[in-house]
């Protein structure tokens, strides 16, 4: 950096960036996309303990909540040895 001074910081965070792109790149080209036929069909996981109602909203492609934070059913408790349940998929 002594030899371009302070502007030599963004040189070395541009050359960094410039690799990560270029890398990208590589990789993008590196192999074929999976075939249609061996994808596996997208499943919806259900809300966590953690989740809060509108993110569950936004997971169950809901545009806006019709039901009042008070009015939400109390949560169950959390069974570790038991999976999580799977809910319907739209239009069930």
């Amino acid at each position: 950096m002594t030899h371009l001074g302070p502007t030599g910081l963004f040189f070395t965070s541009a050359g960094a960036h410039a690799l990560v792109i270029l890398y990208t790149l590589w990789r993008i080209r590196a192999r074929a996309p999976v075939a249609t036929g061996d994808k596996g069909s997208f499943t919806v996981v259900s809300p966590t303990r953690t989740s809060t109602p509108e993110t569950a909203m936004l997971a169950f492609g809901e545009t806006e909540s019709s039901a009042a934070p008070g009015d939400l059913p109390p949560e169950e408790p959390v069974d570790p040895g038991r999976p999580a349940p799977v809910p319907p998929p739209p239009g069930a």
